[in-house]
């Protein structure tokens, strides 16, 4: 224990406060860019806190349904993306469509609507 008091102590004049931060930043962040999340469909890896929207910002010109198609000629037709923090799941291809509206209906129908589809359709309900 009295060595690691003594290399924190020595180490307390070679770092600063500034340096800490930027290390327990950066190691932060490259935790969460590692970070796989599992039980979810293939889609391109988000970044920190943006998630995958500099991959729209970039592609702006090609953004719409041909956008679209290129990613689910590459992750299938099941695939995932993540603006900022919160997770969507695109489902593209015929097939996909009829096995997730029809045979598991069920398991897909239980779904919370978002308030802001509530509101546009005029429901007043969020569930």
């Amino acid at each position: 224990m009295r060595v690691l008091m003594e290399a924190v102590t020595a180490a307390r004049h070679f770092v600063d406060l500034p340096t800490i931060l930027v290390a327990v930043t950066t190691c932060l962040l490259s935790y969460m860019y590692l970070q796989r999340h599992r039980n979810l469909p293939p889609g391109p890896r988000p970044w920190p806190i943006l998630g995958n929207i500099p991959y729209f910002m970039w592609f702006k010109p090609e953004f719409g349904p041909a956008f679209l198609t290129d990613w689910s000629k590459t992750y299938g037709d099941v695939m995932c993306f993540w603006l900022a923090s919160r997770l969507h799941v695109m489902i593209s291809g015929r097939d996909a469509i009829r096995h997730a509206l029809v045979t598991r209906a069920d398991d897909l129908s239980s779904r919370r609507v978002p308030p802001t589809t509530a509101y546009i359709r005029g429901d007043g309900t969020s569930e």
